[in-house]
């Protein structure tokens, strides 16, 4: 959650299979120039921006989710790829040196490869106007259900079904919609997920172990079983 008037920036995690909350509301020493990047078994990866007119300068934090604290502290990092327990990344200071450094310790060490497979979380893909993928399903859009797509939509197909996210026009502004097509072309479910917006987004939904999730007035989350 980022307070824009106050300049602070707090994370929080939700266990998807029951809803209650992992860590609620952490904060660092750095309150606005800081970033989610990944996460890995126990470790929540973020990155802070060391300076605000370079993205390429960055320290990471590595907070253990069950003890709900900081375990270690990397200055001058980029992370780059992750592999099995260990983090590649760029260290700047040493002439754009390119370092591993352990999950657990943040110690230097070899980089081993990941294993071969897919994530477990599922993005869709963005298609921007202009784009012949965009005009494709604009047109799609227009044809079944009279719906006229604008600026940008995402897109992914997952378990025989067909998810699009897209924006309409307005007076009062952009309106963004989530809708779920079987493969017949049948409308399965459709959702708002905001109005009233000044501009588009990315990543407005994902799927996660058979869970489409996403983010509905900014202030919501939803989680609906695809069956």
């Amino acid at each position: 959650m980022r307070d824009g008037v106050a300049r602070k920036t707090s994370f929080s995690a939700l266990y998807l299979g029951t809803g209650k909350m992992g860590f609620r509301d952490v904060m660092f020493e750095e309150p606005w120039w800081v970033g989610i990047d990944a996460v890995q078994d126990d470790m929540a990866l973020f990155s802070v921006f060391t300076e605000s007119s370079n993205p390429d300068r960055k320290s990471l934090i590595a907070y253990h989710i069950l003890q709900q604290k900081v375990i270690w502290w990397k200055n001058d990092f980029s992370l780059t790829t992750m592999g099995n327990n260990c983090l590649l990344g760029i260290a700047s200071a040493l002439g754009h040196r390119e370092i591993c450094l352990d999950l657990l310790r943040g110690t230097e060490t070899e980089f081993v490869p990941p294993s071969i497979g897919t994530s477990a979380v599922r993005r869709p893909l963005q298609y921007l106007e202009g784009h012949s993928y965009f005009a494709t399903v604009q047109t799609f859009l227009q044809d079944h259900f009279n719906l006229k797509a604008v600026l940008a939509l995402e897109y992914l197909e997952a378990r025989s079904l067909i998810f699009i996210s897209f924006y309409t026009q307005s007076e009062s502004g952009l309106m963004n919609e989530l809708l779920v097509i079987s493969s017949d072309g049948e409308l399965l479910f459709r959702e708002k997920l905001g109005e009233q917006l000044k501009g588009i987004g990315q990543d407005t939904f994902f799927i996660y172990e058979g869970s489409v999730i996403f983010v509905k007035n900014r202030g919501e989350l939803f989680s609906y079983n695809i069956v």
